[in-house]
């Protein structure tokens, strides 16, 4: 979720120069006791932890010298609860963009002659929910979520209570169930394509599909395989391929994914296969870290075996 506020600060707000007239930035008078909650599912206990994790990082990226006296944060957590409560009348989140560009015209640069820090403080808490939501929606998953729960932990972390799930535990629940939906994802994409007839799947639960034959024997561990390839997951997203002209080459007894050393010796030369690779046959629980595979991340590959040696 690290990603849900940098289109926030892409626009021109790491660095504020001086700032010594504006007041200094509070949340204490928007703060009230705190709402305790009953968490009953995983999506009651990862809302919380959203709305924690959202906090934190605006208040992180706050902490710049001279940038906490620009910003009230307890008019960001007005326009953060306004757009999760669905209240009537809020600022759209166009208006709160405009505001924010208007504020900051340029990186290091503010212009408070046609917007306070008190609206572009409302204007970035309207901006990072509905980024937050933009973002579970795209996986499918907001409708799951507690919009409640997402502003009683931003509240909570923005007013420092006491975290109600451990804080250590916070960013790791939010990147489990991310990566968990990644694998059910997976799993029911492999379950539909397994039942078109031009997919086969082995006993290690490789899928393949032929796309164009080729002729003579099959490869071995023995070989060096030489391929050109595009890997994609299963939206589509290519996240790697090869340049035409520079073929990739490799030993098939090991260095690479397990998917390739099983699907690469099914081949023969010149044949073109789509292999649907399962996590547990790629990247696995690691995915590539801070790369483009998520955890858990089933890949589908176009390989094209031009020679081995």
């Amino acid at each position: 979720m690290k990603k849900v506020l940098i289109g926030i600060f892409a626009l021109g707000l790491i660095s504020c120069g001086d700032s010594s007239t504006e007041e200094t930035a509070e949340a204490g008078n928007a703060c009230k006791p705190q709402t305790e909650i009953q968490f009953a599912t995983i999506e009651d206990e990862v809302s919380y932890a959203i709305g924690f994790t959202n906090a934190e990082e605006l208040k992180g990226f706050l902490k710049q010298p001279g940038f906490e006296k620009v910003i009230d944060l307890s008019e960001s957590l007005k326009g953060y609860a306004a757009v999760l409560n669905k209240e009537q009348g809020i600022m759209t989140e166009e208006a709160a963009t405009d505001i924010i560009r208007q504020y900051f015209p340029a990186q290091g640069q503010i212009d408070s002659s046609r917007v306070s820090p008190k609206e572009v403080s409302y204007s970035l808490g309207i901006q990072t929910a509905h980024m937050t939501i933009r973002g579970l929606e795209s996986k499918g998953v907001w409708e799951k979520f507690k919009p409640a729960n997402v502003v009683i932990g931003f509240e909570d972390a923005l007013c420092e209570h006491a975290p109600q799930i451990p804080q250590q535990e916070i960013a790791m629940k939010v990147m489990e169930y991310m990566s968990r939906l990644t694998e059910i994802k997976g799993e029911q994409f492999l379950a539909e394509n397994g039942k078109r007839e031009e997919v086969k799947t082995t006993a290690s639960g490789l899928q393949y599909e032929i796309l164009e034959e080729g002729k003579g024997p099959n490869p071995t561990e023995k070989n060096t395989a030489v391929v050109n390839y595009k890997g994609m997951l299963i939206d589509s997203t290519v996240f790697d391929q090869n340049d035409p002209t520079k073929p990739f080459e490799f030993s098939l007894a090991g260095g690479v994914i397990m998917g390739w050393l099983e699907g690469v010796k099914l081949m023969n030369k010149g044949a073109k296969y789509r292999f649907y690779i399962p996590h547990n046959l790629a990247y696995g629980a690691q995915g590539t870290p801070g790369g483009p595979i998520p955890p858990y991340s089933t890949l589908i590959f176009d390989v094209e075996l031009l020679d081995f040696k």
